[in-house]
């Protein structure tokens, strides 16, 4: 017989009995039928439409009838024993558990646990399985077990979604908490952010109150994991609403997706890097085990059944993944193509990526069809000085210092320090990558440097970033000529040989464009040897 301890009472399922101190306590069919789903979901809250549908199935009846059968249930368990929610639902806050019954402590038998039903919202699509991500699932779990607001970050197509769906799978399989997942992507007011969450957690939110504040009080006291996906456009005004979301309810977990924190205290940001890529020349076997590779060779296999990586393909399926920056979203628009093209065309059309690489077929979330489009969605959320010095900054042809990107872009009225600002602003968005060092150094990846260029050619702002990148090597060339004959050469090699490619990219434009400028920066380069 299964047996369910429910506060002090015994309850049996099967038998449909209801006892306290070994004696049934008198319950009618309806009220019994609504204690059982209660129980199920304790300590969660259950929604008016779900009592409906699972007291009276396949019936239409008053909603006036649930609070009766609410209040005959209160009048066995005790006044406090279910929790109403003013316009949402009701929540059983007495213990739930199971110890010997009976019948069970005289033959021995082990206690059958209920089963506790998880509520969750709408499930995303999750197509594939989840490549290289496997420390960073256990790192975030980690964060989510002792801190109540996680966010991962980072850039376009960088797979933050994909590893938050996969969070949600596996905390929905966890019995002790519900989790919900909601997307953020078509909403593009604060006002409606409520009812986006309320939907995915079956809720009607009142319309006579603010809606994050039902929200506070329906989720007060129910352990609950929130997956917030593509938060970015909307993070200034959603930080103090999850703020208080959190600080005023008990129980409740935030994991949100997005290209730049939400800044409020405790939030743990977890920054998520593209996948690995092997270092140019690795041997095949090496190569193979990078998780770009898995994940490109796994995709163009779904595509093309009779595609394998062999070592004489490896070397440009590993250039393809390099010059793709173990961007996830990239190396699945790129495996796509592979039927099409193959391995050497696909790589040899990589500088038209932005019209190679777009997907054929539907797609929710449209920031996931095409690369451009991903691009244009992080672009369009700066604003128009920003957009300026993230465009300025694709002109160096690899990493920059900070004051060298400050002075590169810092024209037309802005200063050095409202640019280093403005940089700085970059890199929380996602945009521009940091890279470890002290100092440490900054970069667009290529296919962010790829899209700014292209930006700044459609509003014929090139040749002008390009005069403003050979003035600044030259400054930082000139300096480098001083110290040249004061410091260590490892010390100063350390310090000014990581500019040789931007140095030559500056040099390359000024031989057609600016020779004056060409010969001088030719004549302060002498010491890095420059060809």
């Amino acid at each position: 017989m299964d047996f369910i301890r429910v506060g002090t009472f015994e309850l049996y399922p099967s038998e449909r009995i209801l006892s306290s101190g070994g004696k049934p306590v008198e319950l009618g069919a309806r009220a019994f039928d609504l204690l059982l789903v209660l129980v199920e979901q304790h300590g969660h809250l259950v929604t008016k439409a779900t009592l409906l549908e699972r007291v009276w199935p396949k019936l239409v009846v008053d909603e006036n009838n649930l609070p009766a059968q609410v209040a005959s249930l209160r009048r066995v368990l005790g006044a406090c024993a279910i929790t109403t929610v003013p316009g949402f639902g009701y929540r059983l806050d007495l213990p739930v558990g199971t110890s010997a019954s009976p019948a069970a402590a005289a033959t021995g038998a082990a206690p059958e646990a209920p089963r506790l039903a998880v509520a969750h919202g709408t499930w995303p699509s999750r197509l594939g399985a989840l490549i290289g991500r496997d420390a960073d699932l256990r790192n975030i779990q980690t964060s989510l077990a002792g801190h109540n607001l996680v966010s991962i970050v980072g850039g376009a197509g960088v797979g933050k979604s994909r590893l938050a769906q996969e969070i949600l799978m596996r905390e929905s399989e966890r019995a002790d908490a519900g989790v919900s997942w909601v997307s953020l992507q078509p909403v593009d007011d604060i006002s409606h952010v409520p009812s986006a969450i309320a939907l995915g957690l079956g809720l009607t939110l009142p319309e006579s109150v603010d809606g994050f504040a039902a929200l506070r009080q329906a989720l007060d006291h129910t352990p609950l994991l929130l997956i917030i996906d593509g938060a970015e456009h909307l993070n200034e005004a959603l930080a103090p609403q999850v703020a208080a979301l959190i600080s005023q309810t008990r129980g409740l977990r935030v994991l949100l997706t997005s290209q730049a924190p939400l800044g409020i205290p405790g939030e743990i940001v977890y920054r998520l890097d593209a996948l690995a890529v092997p270092e140019p020349g690795s041997a095949f076997a090496d190569a193979a085990r990078f998780a770009s590779i898995e994940l490109f060779v796994q995709r163009a296999s779904a595509a093309d059944c009779g595609f394998q990586l062999t070592a004489a393909n490896a070397p440009l399926v590993a250039d393809i993944c390099r010059r793709l920056d173990g961007n996830a979203l990239a190396l699945e628009l790129a495996a796509a193509r592979v039927p099409a093209l193959g391995i050497s065309a696909l790589r040899a059309r990589l500088d038209d990526r932005f019209r190679l690489l777009k997907q054929r077929v539907h797609t929710d979330n449209p920031h996931h069809g095409a690369l451009h489009a991903a691009f244009d969605w992080s672009h369009g959320l700066l604003s128009a000085t920003e957009q300026r010095v993230f465009n300025r900054l694709g002109i160096f042809a690899g990493s920059f210092s900070l004051d060298a990107a400050a002075r590169c872009v810092a024209y037309d009225g802005m200063d050095l320090s409202e640019a280093i600002d403005l940089i700085g602003r970059l890199v929380d968005r996602s945009l521009v990558t940091t890279l470890p060092g002290d100092p440490p150094r900054y970069v667009l990846l290529e296919t962010a440097r790829f899209y700014a260029r292209g930006k700044l050619a459609s509003d014929a702002q090139l040749d002008a970033a390009h005069r403003r990148l050979g003035l600044t090597m030259l400054q930082l060339l000139d300096v480098a000529y001083e110290e040249y004959w004061s410091l260590d050469e490892a010390i100063w090699l350390h310090r000014y040989e990581p500019d040789i490619v931007n140095v030559r990219a500056a040099m390359n434009w000024a031989m057609q464009h600016d020779r004056q400028l060409a010969i001088s920066l030719y004549g302060s380069a002498w010491p890095l040897y420059v060809e």
